[in-house]
């Protein structure tokens, strides 16, 4: 989580500088306090994210080496078939012709 802090008394010098009546000045300041409270367990840090995108890595690669395995696996099934058929047409094609 972030540790970076909003300054309210800083905002509100700053909003009533820029010619913000202080009871709207005040206003503002308070519902962006109110807002980042809800919101602050919801932020995600550089380190949240370093680790997140380290599980997808690795998740990725697990399901990439199960897909290889399923398609190595396939592919055999199938040239075998193949192969099975080639000898079975050239062996009847043998008996037939003689």
């Amino acid at each position: 989580m972030s540790d970076h802090t909003f300054d309210a008394m800083a905002a509100l010098r700053r909003l009533e500088d820029a010619g913000m009546p202080r009871p709207q000045a005040e206003a503002s300041v308070t519902c962006h306090q109110q807002a980042v409270s809800a919101s602050r367990g919801d932020l995600a840090t550089k380190a949240d994210l370093a680790k997140l995108g380290a599980e997808l890595r690795a998740e990725f690669k697990t399901d990439l080496a199960q897909m290889e395995a399923r398609l190595e696996r396939t592919l055999r099934i199938h040239f075998g078939l193949m192969a099975s058929f080639i000898v079975a047409v050239l062996t009847i094609m043998e008996f037939l012709g003689g």
